[in-house]
């Protein structure tokens, strides 16, 4: 998370502004520990609802790509697969002009 706030900071030093974490209910997010961590950093969160799928920008992601709208070459998308398909995602968003 250290890094990732770096190159944020990098980027545009007012990221944090316009940005919100969503994280879901696991245990570990909710804990004391990475709460304070999130509060240190200055990093605004959003815990979702138990199984409340249809609001994790994450679910359609993952949802588009197994229609392969940003997998066009047939990539598996299984669990072991996806991390895989994700990184050729980021590749390709990356190599658009800005």
């Amino acid at each position: 998370m250290l890094r990732l706030c770096a190159l944020l900071d990098n980027e545009n030093s007012n990221w944090r502004q316009r940005t919100v974490f969503q994280l879901d209910g696991a245990a570990y997010h909710k804990s004391q520990q990475t709460l304070a961590s999130l509060q240190a950093l200055d990093i605004e969160i959003v815990i979702s609802a138990p199984y409340a799928f249809d609001g994790a920008p994450i679910e359609k992601l993952f949802a588009i790509t197994k229609q392969g709208l940003l997998n066009k070459d047939g990539h598996k998308t299984g669990r072991k697969q996806f991390g895989v398909v994700a990184g050729l995602i980021v590749q390709r968003v990356s190599s658009i002009p800005r």
